[in-house]
């Protein structure tokens, strides 16, 4: 991440970017395919964007700092995590598609798969997470 600081005549001005490129698996391509898909429709999609924001996983944004879902998926390890924040967390604690997640306080809750389709049984979730704050 480049974070830039430029003072002038009106104050301060602070911008960021992210320079990571992002090269992803073809299974991580299927992967973007399929929740691009079940996404359109549901919101906004000039407000999505795709960032490196890590060398561990790919993360979709929603607006400038809702990062919802990150993903990573390669010939060793597949796995997303779900953005769910405080006022999803009561209402998917004892939903058995989380039953993995140990910590329900944590922000983001991991999900491992087995194919990049199996993010379609999670779509309500990630929709709703996306719309959240």
């Amino acid at each position: 991440m480049k974070i830039t600081i430029e003072f002038n005549e009106n104050g301060i001005s602070i911008s960021d970017s992210y320079l990571k490129e992002i090269d992803l698996s073809a299974e991580e391509k299927e992967f973007l395919k399929i929740v691009t898909n079940f996404l359109i429709g549901k919101i906004d999609s000039s407000l999505i964007n795709l960032e490196k924001r890590s060398n561990s996983y790919t993360t979709f944004v929603y607006g400038e700092y809702n990062d919802f879902l990150r993903f990573k998926l390669t010939s060793r390890t597949k796995w997303f995590s779900v953005r769910i924040n405080p006022s999803l967390a009561k209402k998917y604690e004892n939903d058995s598609r989380f039953s993995d997640q140990t910590n329900k306080k944590q922000l983001h809750w991991k999900v491992k798969i087995n194919s990049s389709s199996d993010v379609l049984n999670y779509q309500d979730v990630i929709i709703e997470s996306c719309l959240s704050n």
